[in-house]
């Protein structure tokens, strides 16, 4: 009963000495409560349009009135229906009747972990239709959806990170259903002409297209590209380093990094960033070192350079040669204590060929205690051989960066050996991203 006409109860007290038990209102916009009050029941009706205000409900059950509907929320409209007897006029239980299933959610996806720089939705600009999911892409590749809905829609990046470091590297996936023709997303950096064309800018923004001749910002539609940006030039006078992206885009993203070359001053030698975990040489204790388990010994090298994709990008990679046979990449095993999955990214230039000249496989996977197929596909006794000749998960192509996604959860905790194994001599392979998660 809003509003001050009744406020000395005389109308009140009138309809309940004539025995009323219930007074009903056709409503008051966000208000649809039925309360008791002195025995008697005050119902408001549900409201039935979305004209001014009106409730909403999330998926976590939270009931919000505004005069729109907040994203990923269902309007509650619908009408309140009270039963009345034809026989005494007596009032049965009432119900409300909703338009349509406002309570009909999709199960939230479950939480899955993105190598890289982690993409936070706090980071999506206020008051633009846009997305951000992180989700399974295939059976071995996790990554951020991005959906936008608005143009000029922007994810922010952390201005200060971007000042720090030299190199802005990112994996970037354009969906077959984006609706979007030609420029399919840009980079922002404030202020203008910080980039140049040199880094493929035109002052303000780098226009990423499917169109485009310049490998600094060709993208292809329906196939992972790895994009590298030269960002020395930017500073702590950054304002903003933004992704931009029009209505109907629809990209993945992962491997987002943010990394440095740092000059060294007494060797004037360029030292490169490697993404994941990081070479340390001291068996035992290093996330990573090479060793021959013949005899201990480091057959081969290994070494942080920069590797030249065929689109001319650069990224930062290690380099692991073999100078005999059996060297190894070793992951510290204490590393995968508690964890699931082990992933990294691997290039082979050449065949592989043992001592005698015969082909061998390009590289292996070394596991112990020894794990059998009822826990990993296609390991023989603790061993995954990847091959050119392979026909499935295992087969390597020259030339051509490839993810490998090893599920751990079985042997995780007892598992004393985890290596990338190059089986023959005068092999050598590039190997970054190396992640346990």
């Amino acid at each position: 009963m809003k509003g001050g006409w009744d406020g000395t109860y005389e109308i009140y007290k009138g309809m309940k000495a004539l025995g009323a038990d219930s007074i009903f209102v056709g409503h008051e916009h966000c208000n649809s409560a039925s309360i008791v009050y002195d025995g008697v029941r005050f119902q408001y009706g549900q409201k039935s349009s979305t004209y001014d205000r009106y409730n909403s409900v999330s998926a976590d059950g939270t009931i919000t009135g505004n005069s729109s509907t907040p994203a990923g929320a269902h309007p509650l409209l619908g009408g309140t229906v009270i039963p009345i007897s034809s026989v005494d006029g007596s009032i049965g239980t009432g119900y409300i009747c909703y338009a349509g299933d406002p309570f009909n959610f999709e199960p939230e996806p479950e939480p899955v972990e993105v190598n890289g720089l982690k993409m936070s939705k706090d980071n999506l600009q206020a008051g633009k239709e846009m997305t951000l999911e992180a989700l399974a892409f295939d059976d071995t590749v996790n990554a951020y959806k991005l959906t936008s809905n608005s143009a000029s829609a922007k994810y922010y990046f952390d201005t200060a990170l971007a000042a720090q470091y030299d190199v802005f590297t990112f994996a970037v996936y354009v969906s077959e259903d984006s609706s979007v023709t030609g420029t399919e997303f840009y980079l922002r950096v404030k202020p203008d002409n910080t980039l140049t064309e040199a880094e493929g800018s035109d002052g303000k923004y780098i226009y990423y297209s499917t169109t485009s001749t310049n490998p600094l910002k060709k993208v292809t539609k329906g196939a992972w590209t790895i994009m590298t940006v030269d960002i020395s030039k930017v500073d702590d006078t950054c304002t903003e380093f933004s992704f931009m992206f029009d209505a109907g885009a629809v990209v993945w993203f992962k491997d987002i990094a943010f990394t440095e070359k740092l000059e060294d001053t007494e060797s004037g030698e360029t030292t490169v960033t490697v993404n994941g975990l990081q070479y340390g040489g001291v068996a035992g204790t290093s996330e990573l070192w090479i060793q021959n388990d013949q005899d201990g010994a480091a057959r081969g090298s290994i070494v942080a350079e920069e590797y030249t994709n065929s689109d001319g990008t650069k990224i930062g990679a290690y380099k692991l040669t073999s100078s005999d046979l059996y060297q190894k990449l070793h992951i510290n095993p204490a590393l995968l204590k508690g964890k699931t999955t082990v992933s990294f990214s691997i290039l082979i230039t050449e065949e592989a060929t043992d001592t005698s000249g015969n082909a061998t496989s390009e590289f292996a996977l070394r596991i112990k205690p020894n794990q059998t197929e009822n826990v990993l596909p296609n390991v023989q006794s603790g061993y995954v051989y990847y091959d050119v000749n392979a026909s499935d998960y295992r087969k390597v192509t020259l030339n051509e960066w490839m993810t490998v996604t090893v599920d751990i959860s079985a042997f995780a905790d007892e598992c004393t050996e985890f290596s990338i194994y190059l089986i023959a001599g005068n092999n050598s392979a590039y190997v970054k991203d190396i992640t346990v998660s």
